[in-house]
């Protein structure tokens, strides 16, 4: 061809009904991001890149407002399967979907290792705060199954060959890594949840009836205290009647609600920066563990045993270098596990991802993934601390000389 006439065209379809052609899309896009590097370099001067993908068109999304559309969107799917008899998606793959749904406002990292290899949860989430801290939440799925014309939610469930709670993993590796544990939980839709049985009164209707609980996020010490204190018919609707729509991760979209709890209370040993960071959180990263706090405080609240104002030292790099042990009746001590998440700066282990890098393998045998969440307003791939680049999903199999 003559120099100057070279032409590449590429079409993105933006509306697919199944993981397959979500992934499609994506490698797309990924295709299309690098046409685009290559006509920046002056030795390609010639070549002429037209791409239409009415989504990159699009106004950029809030972080929050991602994930909103992420959920509707694997609602949505949900419910054409559910008509067609295909059932709801697997744990695994609604979560794909998700988050590729929601992206590229929240980005993630997917790891190629065999699943049998993880030991732990499925993905790390991260939000970062434009001054370089973060806050980190380790997150299991789960789904809602019709069992004998009920829902259930398994959180009793055991893997391996030992048939080790899976919980009792989670809270393993929360200890390793330093950071608290939540699940996201699948729930199916409106109709399929018909038969749920919540006890609870709710302002506005029902609970399975609530504006947004298609997928849920509860914390972990709240369902270890749901699984161990209620008889496992009950978990479906306790889960449902505690639990926060996805979004809600990143605040209420309003004024939030007081937080009440014992130690921020009653401890004169806490440092006053930290009663000031729950009352008035600012940015991502102490509004995600606010929202984490929020779901186990009124647990602890809740508990008739003395607190305990001896203080522990949480791990290396902790916003908050010394918290209370003061547990209660829940199994580890609550502000430390919750507060531990929150970082004055990014681990080496995330810089490793975002910077398109494989972690050690300490992380990749107990994740699926890293999901990182930027500062709000703030594309994927510009962050302003740390700087990070435009990177595949899948990150490649390389790592760092030791």
């Amino acid at each position: 061809m003559q120099r100057g006439e070279f032409t590449v065209r590429v079409d993105l379809d933006t509306t697919p009904d199944n993981l397959a052609a979500a992934a499609n899309r994506r490698q797309a896009r990924e295709f299309a991001a690098a046409l685009q590097a290559l006509a920046a370099n002056p030795r390609f001067a010639d070549l002429h890149i037209e791409i239409t993908d009415p989504l990159a068109a699009a106004a950029p999304r809030e972080q929050r407002a991602a994930l909103v559309a992420a959920r509707r969107f694997v609602a949505g799917l949900q419910e054409r399967r559910l008509r067609g008899g295909r059932g709801l998606l697997k744990e695994t793959t609604a979560t794909q979907v998700l988050l590729e749904a929601a992206a590229p406002e929240v980005e993630y990292y997917e790891f190629t290792i065999a699943e049998e290899a993880r030991i732990g949860a499925d993905w790390l989430w991260v939000w970062l705060d434009p001054a370089g801290g973060c806050f980190m939440l380790l997150v299991q799925a789960k789904s809602f199954k019709a069992e004998n014309r009920r829902l259930a939610v398994d959180l009793g469930y055991r893997s391996g060959k030992r048939q080790v709670l899976q919980m009792d993993l989670l809270l393993e590796s929360s200890r390793v890594f330093g950071v608290p544990f939540a699940y996201v939980v699948y729930t199916g839709t409106r109709d399929f949840r018909t038969t749920l049985e919540c006890t609870a009164s709710h302002p506005n209707g029902l609970c399975r009836d609530r504006e947004g609980v298609d997928v849920l996020w509860l914390a972990g010490l709240a369902a270890h205290s749901i699984q161990t204190r209620a008889r496992p018919g009950e978990w479906a609707g306790d889960v449902m009647h505690r639990g926060l729509p996805l979004e809600d991760m990143l605040g209420t979209g309003g004024p939030l609600p007081p937080l009440h709890d014992l130690n921020l209370r009653n401890n004169r040993a806490l440092p006053e920066e930290l009663r000031e960071l729950i009352a008035a959180p600012q940015g991502p990263a102490q509004t995600a563990a606010r929202m984490i706090l929020s779901q186990i405080s009124p647990i602890r609240m809740g508990q008739f045993s003395l607190v305990d104002e001896t203080l522990v030292d949480l791990p290396g790099g902790a916003l908050f270098p010394r918290l209370p042990r003061d547990r209660g009746h829940l199994p580890v001590p609550y502000l430390p596990h919750v507060l531990g998440g929150l970082r004055a700066e990014v681990p080496g282990y995330v810089a490793d991802v975002l910077a398109g890098q494989m972690p050690p393998d300490w992380v990749t045998e107990r994740l699926a993934g890293i999901v990182v969440v930027p500062p709000s307003g703030a594309a994927a791939g510009q962050q302003s601390a740390p700087q990070a680049p435009a990177l595949p999903h899948r990150l490649r199999e390389t790592r760092r000389a030791a």
